[in-house]
């Protein structure tokens, strides 16, 4: 073996270590920015948390509103998965029945938030409704 084909040899594994970690560093990236940039983990709880959080910094609640969103969430939970999963099994004619039910529980517990909430942070919520629409589809998606 040439000294040449020794050079060859080495520059061919290292160019096959530099593949395989510039590979791992784009994948990981790609995991990481969508776990970030979504900030959807797998538990409902954070994200309730994260709700919550936003709300405290965008609307002003105090500590006991935040208390009080949460057991307007937590009442609503169990009812919106379910309306949630009705949607998603539903048959193309009993789809609009499983999204009419899901809209009107989903504006019930709106009108509970809006209980919570002073009419300047009313106002402030429902600006940014109608800013950024209804972001949160869930089982309200178009056909």
């Amino acid at each position: 073996m040439t000294l040449k084909n020794i050079f060859a040899n080495i520059k061919a594994k290292r160019s096959n270590k530099m593949i395989a970690l510039a590979t791992a560093i784009v994948l990981g990236s790609a995991v990481a920015f969508g776990a970030v940039s979504y900030g959807h983990s797998g538990d409902p709880a954070k994200r309730m948390e994260k709700r919550i959080e936003h709300m405290k910094k965008n609307l002003g609640l105090t500590d006991q509103q935040a208390t009080q969103m949460r057991a307007v969430f937590d009442q609503n939970k169990a009812k919106l998965m379910a309306d949630k999963q009705a949607v998603k099994n539903a048959t193309n004619a009993n789809k609009a029945t499983a999204k009419a039910q899901f809209k009107a529980d989903r504006e019930s517990m709106m009108t509970q938030m809006h209980a919570v909430l002073t009419p300047d942070q009313q106002k402030k919520l429902d600006a940014w409704k109608a800013k950024h629409g209804d972001k949160e589809k869930h089982g309200d998606k178009k056909d």
